[in-house]
């Protein structure tokens, strides 16, 4: 559904006068801009919604473009149950013709392979300073999408780090966390920690992948650059020396004393927002280690004016933990928002100034201390670090060029539905020790190879039924 701005601002004016006082920090038009005779012109623009679209973005950008208005295309529609969004967002393109798509990792690649992503670098060559001050390390992932080419830009992105409680390290005598640790390495400072105690008092040395079930088996996996299934030649891979490295790495994990395990929310139970903050040990002294994303470090940065308890945390970051045979190499490094050029545009011109608006200098300078894009911005410049924290281990680990989670999108979908409780259903016997991991993987394999021919079969014949 496409929805003017003007029916917004009607609404926004008090918002709008805010934004109004963060733009005075932007450069001004230059005189040749100013000099130029006015020709308006209007994009469509797809976002998540009309009225987070001009909160976040739109209005910012009108300030400095009032030649050119917006209308805004919600993709809200493609989320419909048992809809396939790839293909929903397809047929929406399809349908609204957007100038400017909003995408992210997931998405990218099917909407490139369709060939509804305008290439970038003609426009770039145009702009020789633009880039400068972008984290190599993203503009090498942006290319590495578009094989070699640019056909989206991200101004932010975000990746995983160890968040280590610099007083439980010294209170214990525990050596502090180093970047470039491996997982033997976290795991041996994580038993150094007491493990006595009563449960709802005791503390423990760290929490990874929330319940380190099947979810860190396969999360663990991807960071290695491992797929359980390949969509081209339809076969499941589970049964390997890498995937039984990976399953016995988080079975330490999840047996270990020292890995915290969160519990289930009590759903029943009325809950206020501080209940919900004491339910992480980390913020509440009791968690020495946590593996997390960047978005924790705004929580962390608030939590002290709501938790007493976490009032004066000590805390830093350090790398995630890495691979040996590749210790400078991350997986969890992914582009939060990317923003792309409809490849049948007719105002490519207009819609370049938008996406290049929203990559901009001034724009990561005027959000730095009030973010309106999730993560951290690919402008380093502009991370926001006060208090002199190690920030800089989201992105000194460089993206791995192995094979992403983005590559399974083209599995079908009934087989993801029936894969993972499969997955889940072997997982409880192996925790229990019923199994060993040899015999678990070679079952997950047989029956997953099962279920994904059954899947394609399905999807060949049209067929809806069930694999027995």
């Amino acid at each position: 559904m496409v929805r003017s701005r003007k029916s917004w601002r009607r609404k926004g004016a008090a918002a709008l006068a805010i934004l109004m006082l963060l733009l005075a920090a932007c450069s001004a038009t230059t005189a040749e801009e100013e000099a130029a005779p006015e020709t308006r012109s209007t994009i469509k623009v797809l976002y998540y919604d009309e009225n987070s679209f001009f909160m976040n973005i739109g209005n910012l950008f009108l300030m400095q473009h009032p030649d050119i208005d917006i209308e805004v295309v919600s993709n809200q529609s493609i989320y419909q149950s048992g809809k396939d969004p790839i293909e929903g967002l397809k047929q929406l393109i399809d349908k609204e013709k957007p100038d400017v798509l909003f995408l992210g990792e997931y998405n990218f690649d099917a909407m490139l392979e369709a060939g509804l992503l305008y290439e970038l670098d003609a426009l770039l060559a145009k702009e020789e300073k633009f880039l400068e001050g972008v984290l190599p390390a993203a503009i090498d992932k942006m290319r590495s999408m578009g094989s070699g080419k640019l056909y989206g830009l991200a101004p932010t992105f975000n990746s995983q780090a160890v968040f280590f409680n610099r007083g439980l390290f010294e209170k214990h005598g525990v050596p502090l966390p180093t970047d470039g640790m491996t997982w033997d390495d976290m795991l041996a400072l994580a038993e150094m920690f007491p493990k006595d105690g009563p449960e709802e008092e005791r503390m423990y040395g760290l929490e990874a992948y929330g319940n380190a079930g099947s979810y860190a088996m396969f999360q663990l996996g991807r960071e290695q650059g491992l797929l359980f299934a390949d969509p081209a030649s339809r076969k499941v891979t589970l049964n390997t020396d890498s995937w039984k490295e990976v399953l016995e790495t988080v079975l330490r994990i999840a047996r270990s004393e020292a890995v915290y395990t969160p519990k289930p929310m009590d759903m029943t139970m009325g809950q206020t927002y501080e209940d919900y903050l004491r339910r992480d040990l980390f913020l509440t002294g009791r968690l020495a280690m946590r593996i997390n994303s960047s978005y924790y470090v705004n929580e962390l940065s608030r939590v002290g004016d709501r938790l007493p308890e976490a009032e004066g945390l000590d805390w830093d970051v350090v790398t995630a933990p890495v691979r040996p045979e590749a210790p400078g190499v991350t997986a969890s490094f992914q582009l939060n928002d990317m923003f792309s050029i409809y490849s049948g545009s007719p105002n490519v011109e207009a819609a370049w100034a938008f996406v290049k608006f929203i990559n901009s200098e001034d724009f990561a300078r005027v959000t730095s201390r009030a973010p309106v894009m999730g993560g951290l911005s690919v402008r380093t410049e502009f991370i926001r670090n006060e208090e002199g924290k190690n920030l800089q281990a989201f992105y000194a680990l460089t993206p791995s060029e192995a094979a992403t989670a983005s590559e399974l999108r083209e599995l079908p979908m009934s087989f993801s539905e029936q894969f993972f409780p499969m997955i889940d259903k072997h997982w409880i016997s192996l925790v229990e020790e019923k199994m060993t991991a040899e015999e678990a993987l070679a079952l997950m394999e047989t029956e997953g190879q099962a279920l994904l021919d059954a899947a394609y079969e399905s999807e060949e014949t049209g067929s809806n039924n069930e694999t027995p």
